[in-house]
């Protein structure tokens, strides 16, 4: 049984998160990457793709949303093996 990658896009904007499939299958059974882009449903804004490991904070924390706002700016992808922004 094959195992299925989700990546996460959040909405920095409304502070809310989404998982899609990484990865589509066609019909010959081949695997390629999905390269979704879509609108929050909330707000209409363009979601950053946030990665794989990507865990968001609560709703209402703020300043938490703020500081995942400018690592998704820049560029920054939360998947696993690859650290912790946020420690020293």
């Amino acid at each position: 049984m094959k195992k299925f990658t989700t990546k996460s896009y959040a909405c920095t904007k409304c502070r809310k998160t989404f998982k899609k499939r990484a990865f589509a299958q066609d019909k010959k059974r081949k695997w390629s990457p999905t390269g979704y882009s879509f609108k929050c449903t909330n707000c209409g804004n363009i979601m950053f793709e946030a990665g794989t490991a990507f865990k968001a904070p609560k709703q209402s924390d703020k300043k938490q949303w703020q500081k995942i706002e400018v690592l998704l700016l820049s560029g920054y992808k939360f998947n696993a093996g690859y650290g912790n922004p946020f420690k020293k």
